[in-house]
């Protein structure tokens, strides 16, 4: 089980229940101005979020022109 939308205070206070957490907004594929602030904001996430659950950097399309930038 993932906890989406969970940068909240319950959200936080679940990690009994689950250790694993979004850490980020969802992935705009048609939004080009989007991609290189969901990978930051996912970088930041995971390093505050990473000492008490494991993040997940959300999907992304593997087919899409900015793929290798997401998936590196």
């Amino acid at each position: 089980c993932i906890s989406c939308m969970s940068h909240n205070t319950d959200g936080l206070y679940s990690s009994k229940q689950t250790a694993l957490i979004r850490a980020s907004e969802d992935f705009l594929p048609t939004d080009p101005a989007s991609h290189t602030i969901h990978i930051a904001s996912v970088a930041y996430n995971s390093l505050f979020l990473g000492e008490f659950m494991r993040p997940d950097w959300d999907m992304f399309q593997s087919l899409h022109p900015v793929a290798e930038y997401h998936a590196a």
